[in-house]
């Protein structure tokens, strides 16, 4: 599957969660190559008496951080609600955690400074998809105006 059809699906999905889509210079998608990654829990070290993050799970959550960045561009960051959604193509049947998976692409966007915060996002989808030859995490996101929006709805007079 190509960037411009992994876009098309994320945004069918986003627009399944929404209703609708909204205008389309409010919606943020793109493609980042490679296996995805759960969300490692953090480690006990003796060592130091501390916890850590995995250096595999901090270098995957600082790259898709990057691509969050990327597919910004100069847009602002969000400050109202938001909806998001994951498509997780994996190489095998092997058993993944869906929700560590989107937990990392959750920091990885806190970090970005995609949101203020992750409390912003109201509406979240993912879905873990097999794809054998080419391995990716697929994200689209945009407003959601919903009842705990802080941005009043206009109506139509």
């Amino acid at each position: 599957m190509t960037e411009s059809q992994d876009a098309t699906v994320a945004l069918a999905r986003l627009a399944g969660v929404l209703g609708e889509l909204p205008d389309p210079s409010q919606v943020v998608v793109f493609t980042h190559p490679g296996t995805p990654l759960p969300k490692a829990r953090a480690r006990w070290s003796p060592k130091t008496h501390g916890f850590y993050t995995p250096r595999t799970t901090e270098a995957e959550e600082q790259s898709l951080a990057w691509e969050f960045r990327s597919a910004l561009g100069r847009r602002p960051r969000f400050n109202d609600t938001v909806a998001i959604v994951a498509l997780f193509y994996v190489a095998s049947r092997q058993r993944k955690d869906v929700d560590n998976l989107m937990k990392l692409v959750m920091d990885a966007a806190t970090k970005a400074g995609v949101w203020v915060d992750d409390s912003q996002v109201t509406v979240q989808a993912a879905y873990l998809l097999l794809e054998p030859d080419a391995p990716r995490t697929v994200v689209a996101l945009a407003p959601c105006i919903g009842s705990l929006s802080r941005t009043p709805l206009l109506t139509a007079l």
